[in-house]
């Protein structure tokens, strides 16, 4: 379901492209529907219009303000899904986030650390007794509903990678600890995904709490509820956007009758 909705089911190099596009025509979308929902003049009418629904006024003007109204409050929202969305599907509008909070600084790709095979001469197989070694060394520093993986070494210079979140329901902020393959020496590098949460920058806590804004996790069950009604009016906007369109077409497609009007007889 993960691929489907990041890739389209299709290849990475091919859906990543197609899906980011789409995100970005709902972003225009998004900004030209609150230019269009604007009002003129705040009045007290235009206000009640604007920012209430309106049960008991006629199937076309409800189903214009489930659009106009609902659309109005879930932009709110649906501006950090679709802002944190573009920055997993688009390298370039990500970079433009970081140097934005980050006060002008470039965005360095990551390259994991990797093992250092010259000082074994031989083809040492992994043992996963260091796996055993290090939950038993951390676990006792962490809270009890930490959870931690391990990612075991598939290549001569792979690392082993370590990661604990002491937060299960978050992923934010998750430990990425590498160790070299032979060695088990900590090789971790100075990045976002490595160290803690509290001791990463402004723009590196921005970029691990990504995610967690994008599925709307970051704050519990209140942000869950915010992010579920926010896409739920998402997938309604098509539908009334639709109807909206064709009562307007079905408007400029009827043909206009001329009235004639008759003089009346003046009187003798």
């Amino acid at each position: 379901m993960e691929y489907g909705h990041r890739f389209l089911w299709l290849p990475v190099e091919i859906g990543r492209p197609i899906q980011g596009s789409m995100i970005l025509a709902f972003l225009v979308l998004m900004i030209t529907g609150i230019v269009l929902w604007w009002p003129k003049r705040w009045t007290k009418n235009a206000r009640k219009k604007s920012l209430a629904l309106d049960f008991n006024a006629s199937p076309k003007r409800l189903n214009y303000d489930l659009h106009n109204v609902l659309g109005f409050y879930m932009t709110f929202v649906m501006l950090f899904i679709v802002i944190t969305g573009l920055c997993m599907s688009m390298k370039w509008f990500h970079s433009g986030v970081y140097w934005l909070t980050s006060g002008g600084k470039q965005l360095k790709e990551f390259k994991a650390p990797l093992s250092d095979t010259a000082k074994i001469a031989a083809d040492v197989p992994f043992q996963i007794t260091h796996a055993d070694s290090l939950w038993l060394a951390h676990k006792k520093q962490y809270p009890a509903e930490a959870s931690f993986s391990f990612n075991f070494p598939s290549e001569k210079k792979s690392a082993f990678v370590e990661v604990i979140n002491p937060a299960p329901e978050t992923s934010y902020r998750r430990e990425f600890r590498y160790y070299d393959r032979y060695t088990m020496q900590d090789i971790s590098s100075k990045s976002a995904r490595s160290g803690t949460y509290s001791q990463a920058s402004f723009t590196d806590k921005i970029r691990k709490m990504n995610v967690d804004i994008h599925i709307g996790v970051v704050g519990g069950i209140g942000t869950k509820i915010l992010a579920f009604l926010a896409s739920l009016i998402s997938a309604t906007l098509p539908v009334t956007g639709f109807i909206i369109w064709w009562g307007k077409r079905k408007k400029k497609n009827k043909p206009k009758v001329r009235r004639r009007f008759m003089r009346e007889p003046v009187p003798a």
